[in-house]
């Protein structure tokens, strides 16, 4: 994480959000993936989809927060 001192604090509030939700898409794709794959077990798939699941009813929340 890159952190530079701003005067304009809102900046760099915009940056991290943009950063998270960028981590968060690349997070789900890989999840989604291995969820849907035959090559790994089940016990693993299932907890990459209850992971999706957690994710996605964190940013529903997020987005009604605001």
């Amino acid at each position: 994480m890159l952190i530079i001192p701003l005067l304009n604090r809102q900046l760099k509030e915009t940056y991290e959000l943009n950063l998270q939700q960028e981590i968060n898409q690349n997070l789900l794709l890989k999840l989604k993936y291995i969820s849907q794959s035959d090559s790994y077990n089940h016990h693993l798939k299932m907890s990459c989809y209850n992971a999706i699941k957690l994710l996605e009813k964190m940013n529903k929340d997020d987005l009604m927060t605001k």
